[in-house]
């Protein structure tokens, strides 16, 4: 018997790995075709299709065909957006180690530290407004520099870690 499922399935031009379960149940058979793209595909749901064979035979490549395209849209998207995220985080560093050397008296070092807190504070709400909150979590200042600002910075966080996990299952 010759089948042509793989050269249908080469068609599709898939990116990542397949990961493809069949199941029996009574004179049914269900499918379940999962994509994954390194760390980016554990949060996409799989594919799931059933029916009798003869269905599947017919209609599993023409279900397959705008899925799959979707999912290999996103993981290009997401690879472009950790590389942004990566390039804002460089930048942020060149930033940080470009500010001029201020006099170290205590009082100004003090306004200072809560300039930069704020002035970090405030990057994090710009990103958080403009929905990119990886790029948000990244830009949160260490709770070790602001001990005082423990909670606030780990609330915030929780936060911004919860919206970027609604964000990656959409």
């Amino acid at each position: 018997m010759k089948t042509n499922f793989f050269r249908m399935l080469d068609r599709l031009n898939p990116t990542g790995e397949w990961k493809i379960c069949i199941a029996r149940k009574d004179s049914q058979m269900i499918l379940s075709v999962l994509l994954l793209k390194g760390e980016h595909g554990s949060n996409i749901p799989p594919m799931v299709f059933s029916g009798l064979p003869e269905e599947l035979d017919e209609g599993f490549y023409p279900a397959m065909e705008k899925p799959v395209g979707q999912v290999t849209s996103l993981f290009v998207n997401l690879a472009e957006h950790a590389q942004s995220l990566e390039e804002a985080k460089k930048a942020i560093r060149d930033r940080a180690g470009a500010k001029p050397a201020k006099s170290t008296d205590g009082a100004d070092a003090l306004g200072d530290k809560k300039n930069a807190f704020e002035d970090a504070m405030k990057n994090v709400q710009e990103l958080n407004s403009a929905c990119r909150y990886s790029d948000a979590i990244s830009a949160l200042p260490a709770e070790t520099d602001y001990p005082d600002k423990k909670t606030e910075i780990e609330k915030l966080r929780a936060e911004l870690e919860r919206k970027a996990a609604q964000l990656s299952l959409l």
